[in-house]
């Protein structure tokens, strides 16, 4: 199952692949995770982390300038 983020904006959405695959068994939902200690989950898991900090540090440049 690829590893994909939904972004709504006014309306609009977006889906973009973090270029990651992971089993469903393994993915939390609720937590938008893979849950495991292996080092590939562990790097899957920063990657989703660097995302959302990216995501909200564009979030917040936008804001600023509205």
């Amino acid at each position: 199952m690829p590893v994909i983020i939904r972004l709504t904006v006014y309306s609009n959405r977006i889906k973009l692949s973090l270029g990651q695959k992971v089993v469903p068994e393994q993915w939390n939902q609720q937590m938008g995770i893979v849950i495991g200690n292996t080092s590939g989950m562990r790097c899957i898991n920063a990657d989703i982390e660097k995302a959302k900090v990216k995501l909200r540090q564009h979030y917040d440049q936008l804001a600023i300038q509205l």
